[in-house]
């Protein structure tokens, strides 16, 4: 069942994601968007209709989609029979398994439709000129004849919203209402069924029509004149109003929120989809989508001076303050006030608060301490001297009532009202204190060289062996123990006098700590990441040496790939003050406001994710299974000569489309699932005959698999002399001669052996014609299979067969005479080759990737390899004796295709642009023993994706430190590819 967004939040603080033109839509005009059965978004645009996976928009315009007779699309139906509609300003269309088809064509000629319904499992267009139906594929007028725009289906009833009226379809007639004074020019844009009134969204504003009487609707006291573009009644109970100036909800007739967001202003139409995702339409900003999230923000529409936070703290009435750039704000019933403005603060970042006993508020900036009563009224700036111009990390009170204050030059105790600094004329003078937390009776300091402990009345300061050079950034009291976060050592637990690190390695997410914080039996870890949960548990049967790992959740991901988790901007830097527990909620400073995570609304039941395999490639022709669906097609129209196929496909889910990973099979050529990440396509070369069924399963974003995979049967066919029939023919033809040789010997006599013997010769010289003949078009067929067919160079078979015996040659060449010498592999691939494609068809695509071969030919060396790996992806292997200003060689190899005009079929001169990932494979003893030249492929398609990442049309390229040589199954991913691997310089896009 669809649930609706959660009404107590704001727009902006749903889980929020745009598409522009920018992101792939056609148009920022949106004017429709239904979902399909199958999942997939439909969008109509003023430039076209696009179907949406998640990722990549699939768009059908009147160059590309015959039946499509304008570019202007008005609206947009999936039917009881789930069936699409696309209405456009001049022509109706609908989807079927063999593409797009134009309903009544010619009938459409002049009606400007407007909008689409069913009623009664009947199709009705409204149109400047009246009401009209479709049946049986034919356009056929209606009663009303006067001008038509909303419609709505009420059980028999069909309301029809024109110009300055309402009209009720009914079997038995039709019902013209006319509006009140002062809306009798208006037009109607939309209606919505809310709570058996009927909402009327006209261009002069709200009228609702109840008791058989209209009125102009009122919220908040005011009348709604605004220019009504949409209505939208969700599952809560919410009706979404979109108005040109503001988006309002209302609730029974009252004000839930208003003007909420500018960006979600002039909304054409609403989508409350799978997953629910609330997918909004607008008049010129795109395509927006809403999800409810685990954590709301907090921002500069909320009241904050600015999005920039520093610290969080909270009295002890529950009230909570946050530190800015912009001195100190308090909350209150969802807004920010002012409670200390920055003009009053001697530094105006605001970097840490604390609360005493007193109700005072201690404020650390970043120049300085001051101490403000609790009404924010009285401020005091505690002794400059010292501590004037100081960074205040953290401020704490000892169970002796002393203050102890960490800044980034020292640390300082409060001493007759003033404060001194420690540790003075040590090596901890200096130091830059994080935080201080007091443990069994000992001070422990926090610092970016390790942990401190302080130690009697004479305050005696040690280091910490354990943590000695650790960034050691917040501390935490749980039971007994005291929980201590580091960057990049991960969690320390102190037992009395017992250390235990766990790390990644023992179930972290990852090692890196701002804060930490417990509730609901668990700790509560803010990092560079996001956040994640660690069972507390667990953790305490881990100190007791009773498990070998910890259980923690992936909760919030700011940056990398956490799955399981929801996108959130989180968190800000390390200390005290960098998170706070109130109530059920933990909230969190940040560098776009303040975040409310409330793990009561975590809901870890993801939906499992189904795979739709979108497209299918075959000798250069790319078959869009969205039509040509093998469910309902004869399976015979997928049997192909071709030996090499290609596999398009998705996983169609409304969240966190990055989480997703896909597994695929081939049956009939190999049983075993290949692990293929993130990436949506699969390619297979050289394929025998016979039959075969393609499956894909993906994971949500839990990790979990979807148990049914999704199939594709097809058939390769066998070449002449691989059929049975050939077959059996020429056993009979061998039969049939055998037997008639055997007649002619036993009509011979013995007179005639002399010529039985001479016939004899000459079958036999006829029979080693034959198998010359025969390995000749053996050996014609291994070149044939280790060759390109498009392009002439060779293939990925071809690589694969050569390089393992050139590797063993150059590695006895490179040990007799004592060197290292490098095989450099470089990745190619043409940037936005896909529009070449969609812009001038297949045919140019084809001939671009064989002048593109040419251009590489040029600039490589007789004896390296030219590999077309895959589609518009390239191999080049250097040799090692050719291996010299390689980094000039790439960049040659850019800007020679950059500089070269290719010829579209059309003599369009086109320009294009490579990326290339490159990476050294050293032909050495002691890495051929543990890294196989796959390794370093495959560190080579990394560096491509960085470099197709960082902006295209530039290289990027790994060299393996020689200190690092060690085996594969020992190294972590990110130490291969961080630590393991230097990274060559990037050609800057030119």
């Amino acid at each position: 069942m669809v649930q609706a967004l959660d009404p107590e939040l704001q727009l902006n603080q749903y889980g929020q994601t745009h598409w522009g033109v920018d992101e792939q839509l056609p148009q920022v005009s949106v004017t429709a968007i239904v979902q399909d059965p199958v999942g997939y978004i439909w969008v109509g645009t003023q430039n076209g209709v696009t179907r949406f996976n998640g990722t990549q928009f699939v768009t059908f315009t009147k160059s590309n989609t015959p039946a499509l007779s304008s570019n202007i699309i008005t609206d947009l139906l999936i039917d009881s029979h789930d069936r699409l509609w696309v209405l456009s300003e001049s022509g109706l269309m609908r989807a079927t398994s063999y593409g797009f088809q134009s309903i009544a064509p010619s009938k459409f000629s002049g009606i400007k439709p407007n909008k689409l319904i069913e009623h009664n499992n009947q199709i009705y267009v409204s149109s400047s000129i009246g009401l009209f139906s479709i049946a049986e594929d034919k356009l056929s007028a209606s009663p009303l004849s006067s001008e038509s725009h909303a419609l709505l289906s009420v059980n028999q009833s069909l309301y029809v919203g024109g110009r300055g009226r309402l009209s009720i379809v009914q079997d038995n007639g039709i019902e013209e209402l006319n509006f009140p004074v002062g809306f009798n020019t208006a037009a109607v844009n939309d209606l919505k069924l809310v709570d058996d009134e009927v909402w009327v969204a006209t261009t002069l504003g709200l009228l609702i029509y109840s008791n058989n009487k209209f009125e102009h609707a009122i919220f908040g006291g005011n009348l709604l004149k605004d220019n009504i573009r949409s209505l939208y009644h969700d599952k809560e109970g919410i009706t979404w109003i979109a108005a040109d100036t503001r988006m309002i909800r209302i609730k029974e007739r009252s004000l839930l929120f208003d003007n909420e967001s500018e960006d979600l202003h002039r909304v054409t139409t609403f989508l409350n989809g799978r997953e629910n995702a609330f997918w909004l339409g607008t008049l010129d900003r795109g395509l927006y989508k809403l999800t409810d999230s685990w954590s709301a923000r907090f921002h500069k529409p909320h009241g904050l001076g600015e999005n920039l936070v520093w610290s969080v703290a909270a009295n002890n009435d529950d009230d909570l303050f946050v530190g800015t750039q912009q001195g100190i704000f308090r909350y209150e019933e969802g807004r920010f006030e002012n409670f200390v403005a920055a003009q009053r603060l001697s530094n105006p970042a605001a970097y840490t608060l604390y609360f005493d006993d007193n109700g005072f508020l201690w404020i650390g900036t970043k120049g300085g301490l001051a101490v403000v009563d609790g009404a924010g009224v009285d401020i005091e700036e505690i002794d400059p001297s010292p501590l004037s111009g100081l960074q205040v990390n953290a401020i704490y009170k000892d169970s002796s009532n002393n203050y102890w204050v960490a800044t980034e030059k020292g640390i300082f105790i409060r001493k007759n009202e003033t404060f001194v600094q420690l540790a003075t004329n040590t090596p901890f003078e200096n130091r830059s204190y994080r935080g201080v937390v007091e443990y069994e009776g000992i001070i422990y300091l926090a610092t970016h060289q390790g942990l401190i402990k302080v130690e009697g009345e004479e305050r005696l300061f040690t280091s910490v062996q354990q943590l000695s050079g650790s960034f050691v950034t917040s501390f935490k009291h749980y039971k007994s123990y005291l929980v201590i976060g580091t960057y990049g050592d991960g969690i320390y637990v102190l037992d009395n006098d017992v250390m235990t690190n766990i790390t990644h390695k023992m179930g972290l997410i990852f090692d890196d700590s701002f804060s930490l914080s417990v509730l609901n039996n668990q700790l509560w870890v803010s990092g560079f990441d996001g956040v994640y949960s660690l069972n507390l548990d667990s953790l305490e049967e881990f100190v007791k040496g009773r498990r070998k790992n910890v259980l923690t959740t992936p909760v919030l991901k700011d940056s990398g790939y956490l799955q399981g988790s929801q996108k959130a901007y989180c968190c800000n830097g390390a200390g005290h003050a960098k998170s706070v527990v109130l109530g059920d909620s933990i909230w969190y400073p940040t560098r776009q406001g303040v975040l409310k995570l409330n793990p009561t609304k975590i809901n870890r039941d993801f939906p499992i994710v189904s795979s739709v395999i979108e497209r299918i490639g075959v000798s250069g022709q790319n078959y869009d299974l969205y039509f040509d669906d093998a469910t309902k097609l004869d399976s015979q129209q997928f049997s192909f000569e071709s030996r090499d196929i290609n596999f398009k496909f998705v996983g169609l889910t409304s969240f966190d489309e990055g989480l997703i990973n896909y597994r695929y099979r081939l049956n009939g050529y190999s049983s075993e699932w290949n692990e293929n990440g993130s990436s949506t396509s699969a390619f297979f070369t050289n394929l025998p005959h016979g039959n075969y069924i393609f499956e894909v399963i993906a994971s949500n974003r839990d990790g979990k698999w979807n148990p049914l995979p999704t199939q594709f049967e097809f058939e390769i066919l066998p070449r002449v002399y691989e059929t049975i029939a050939f077959k059996l023919l020429t056993a009979v033809l061998v039969c049939l001669f055998l037997y008639g040789f055997y007649q002619l010997i036993l009509r011979r006599n013995k007179s005639k052996v002399a010529a039985l013997e001479a016939l004899i010769l000459k079958k036999t010289d006829a029979l080693l014609k034959s198998n010359r003949e025969l390995a000749s078009a053996n050996e014609r067929l291994t070149v044939h299979s280790h060759t390109d067919p498009l392009t002439g160079i060779h293939n990925r078979r071809y690589f694969v067969k050569q390089i393992e015996s050139d590797i063993s040659h150059y590695l006895r060449t490179a040990c007799s005479v004592g060197s290292n010498s490098n095989i450099v592999f470089m990745l190619i691939d043409i940037d936005y080759f896909k529009s070449i494609n969609d812009r001038h068809g297949h045919n140019t695509g084809d001939d671009v990737l064989k002048q593109v071969v040419g251009c590489l030919k040029k600039n490589i060396r007789e004896g390296d390899y030219l590999i077309r790996w895959g589609g518009e992806e390239f191999l080049i292997a250097l040799r090692p004796d050719h291996v010299t200003n390689v980094e000039q060689m790439c960049d040659r190899l850019l800007l020679s295709v950059k500089e070269t005009s290719f010829q579209a079929i059309n003599d369009e001169e086109l320009k294009l642009t490579v990326s290339l990932g490159m990476c050294f494979y050293p032909i050495h003893k002691d890495v051929i023993k543990h890294w196989g030249w796959e390794s370093f492929l495959d560190m080579a398609d990394k560096a491509l994706f960085k470099a197709k990442r960082d902006g295209r049309n530039r290289w990027v390229g790994y060299r393996l430190h020689s200190k690092s040589i060690k085996p594969l199954s020992d190294i972590e991913d990110t130490a291969l590819e961080e630590a393991d691997f230097k990274m060559l310089s990037s050609l800057v896009n030119r």
